[in-house]
């Protein structure tokens, strides 16, 4: 007569579980690691550092603002690099 433990279906559900954990944690790690690669929450940039990004002056920045990705909150401007890289793949 063979024995059934009726734990092991849940024992093979958690060592998958940490399986996965491990390597969402792998993939974390990566991520901060590599900012080229990090998800888009990254930190607005304010109209000066957008202009260094895109090598522009503010003024260049002012005058094409309709046509540039940005937010307006409080009266100022901020723009995500994601956005402004799209822009610029789009332009060319």
């Amino acid at each position: 007569m063979s024995y059934h433990n009726p734990f092991e279906p849940i024992n093979e559900r958690l060592t998958n579980l940490e399986a996965l954990a491990l390597e969402m944690l792998q993939l974390l790690r990566k991520t901060e690691n590599n900012p080229a690669t990090a998800p888009d929450d990254e930190a607005p940039l304010t109209i000066k550092q957008a202009a260094e990004f895109l090598n522009v002056s503010r003024q260049t920045i002012y005058q094409n603002i309709a046509k540039i990705p940005h937010r307006k909150r409080h009266g100022r401007l901020y723009f995500f690099k994601s956005e402004l890289l799209d822009y610029l793949s789009k332009a060319v």
